[in-house]
């Protein structure tokens, strides 16, 4: 904006220089400064004092917007900034630069306050108060105002950081020891774990707050908060970290005087605790004992092997599945009750576990590989029934095969040993798949005889041979789903089959397979 009388004072624009993004932000600066001025004032009051002054002030306002550069959406949480500066965003951007890329940096309470002190000192300037800069007044005493107010939030919440370091005693991988401090009045909801802290009297025991504390985990956090804020003694928190989706185990007693009694009682106390703390074990773990020692005790259940796993190492791991939830029940009452013909695997009326039909499905095998054939249009090692009949009808048919006296299986057994229509059913977890075979019609896996399949090949061949023939007037194209035509360059000859070989031809030679 070119200079008038009434705001020369206003100080001159920077060329782009050492620092061009803070170059940029001054000559942004600038520019509102001629739009706030843009109404002439005949007073001379209106003049932004000395240019040193102007300068000065210039500057304050660029150090203070280059430093919340960045952090606009932060103090927003807190403050509000006055919509005037609130475009000036965008030129602190120490990650990209090029040279010397760095993190941006915290706002930080003495440095904050420093820069609003070094503003608020132009607010009582005279050529403030004039209507000129009633907007721009406005506008920096609600900056230093909100500055004000955010190094206030910086100061309380570092007084509680502070004190909640001064708390910590110890702190390690798997559990944290604090020293919560003294309040004269608790919650209500501390009411019975204060009771019973006190019925303790002199004696050292801790108490596990999870008997205490609300089931909800929403109740839960409110309940372990009001604890952080103390109890009407001075007290020791233990919290218990076990990882995954298990809640913290938290412990508390009442703290002795002396330091020394204090750290003997939480390292033993401690030392109690992680004694019974549950373990996880992962699935890998589990596996690898149950390979190892499971080849030489080939007698002995799965189930009881995961539970000698379980008692032998403290393992509190959940069960995959139902099943192994019910086994393990009826294994610990088995334990509890020191009976252990109180559980009895009806697997062993079984019998030596040979199959009594092992001769019909060898007939059946034998028979299948005659009456079957391939899908002729799918990948599979599943074979298909070339003729349609029902499973009794193989039945009879295999029976005639077997020699006198032979078990003959019913017909759910028999459907059983194929393959299942659909594998994702439910029902498909019944099948055994000892043959390669599904009961279904499959359509256009026989070649049928027609009475005019002669005459309709010889007459492609004609026509093909008549293409050969007249190769320079006429083109033959046969399409096919199975089959990739290549087409070749103009005057040379391509070959009817490709096999994906290649084949010495002549300039006038032309290829045609039957």
């Amino acid at each position: 904006m070119a200079r008038t009388p009434h705001n020369d004072h206003i100080p001159a624009p920077k060329r782009p220089g050492k620092y061009p993004n803070k170059d940029r932000l001054w000559n942004a600066i600038i520019e509102m400064l001629h739009q706030c001025s843009e109404y002439p004032s005949d007073s001379p009051e209106a003049r932004m004092g000395s240019p040193s002054d102007a300068q000065a002030f210039v500057q304050a306002i660029l150090d203070i917007l280059w430093y919340i550069d960045g952090h606009h959406q932060t103090l927003a949480n807190r403050v509000k900034i006055p919509k005037l500066f609130e475009k000036f965003e965008g030129y602190n951007v120490p990650e990209k630069m090029k040279k010397r890329k760095r993190e941006r940096e915290n706002l930080k309470v003495d440095r904050l306050t420093d820069l609003a002190y070094r503003l608020s000192r132009f607010q009582t300037r005279s050529w403030m108060k004039v209507s000129n800069w009633i907007v721009l007044k406005d506008s920096v005493d609600a900056l230093v105002d909100a500055t004000t107010q955010y190094c206030t939030y910086l100061k309380e919440k570092n007084k509680v950081g502070r004190q909640q370091q001064e708390r910590l005693i110890l702190k390690k991988d798997n559990y944290t020891l604090e020293l919560l401090p003294i309040c004269p009045l608790p919650s209500v909801r501390m009411r019975d774990l204060w009771l019973k802290l006190q019925s303790l009297g002199d004696e050292e025991a801790f108490v596990d707050v999870n008997e205490y504390a609300p089931i909800d985990r929403h109740q839960r956090f409110r309940y372990l908060t009001d604890l952080q804020a103390g109890l009407p003694r001075k007290t020791v928190l233990l919290t218990f970290s076990i990882g995954g989706s298990t809640p913290d185990y938290h412990f508390i007693w009442v703290a002795r005087q002396k330091e020394e009694d204090n750290l003997r009682m939480s390292t033993s106390f401690i030392d109690e605790i992680k004694a019974a703390m549950p373990e996880y074990h992962s699935r890998a773990m589990r596996r690898l004992y149950m390979n190892r020692f499971g080849l030489f005790t080939k007698d002995a259940p799965a189930y009881v092997l995961r539970e000698i796993y379980s008692d032998l190492t403290h393992d509190a791991s959940g069960c995959r599945n139902v099943e192994e939830t019910e086994l393990k029940m009826r294994l610990e009452i088995a334990l509890a009750a020191e009976d252990p013909d109180i559980i009895v695997d009806l697997r062993s009326l079984n019998g030596d576990g040979s199959d009594r039909f092992e001769v019909f499905w060898q007939h059946m095998a034998t028979y299948i590989n005659d009456k079957s054939s391939v899908h002729e249009r799918r990948q599979s090692t599943v074979n298909y029934m070339a003729v349609a009949f029902s499973v009794r009808d193989l039945i009879e048919e295999v029976s005639k095969l077997c020699p006198e006296g032979t078990p003959i299986p019913s017909q759910t057994w028999t459907r059983y040993q194929f393959h299942p229509k659909h594998p994702r059913s439910m029902a498909a977890r019944l099948y055994l798949k000892r043959f390669n075979l599904k009961l279904m019609v499959q359509q256009r896996l026989l070649r049928l005889t027609h009475v005019d399949a002669h005459y309709c090949a010889a007459y492609f061949r004609y026509m093909r041979e008549y293409a050969v023939l007249h190769r320079d007037h006429c083109q033959m194209i046969s399409m096919d789903d199975k089959h990739r035509l290549k087409l070749g360059e103009p005057s040379y000859p391509v070959a009817a089959v490709d096999r994906e070989i290649e084949v010495i031809v002549s300039a006038r030679q032309c290829h045609g397979r039957r």
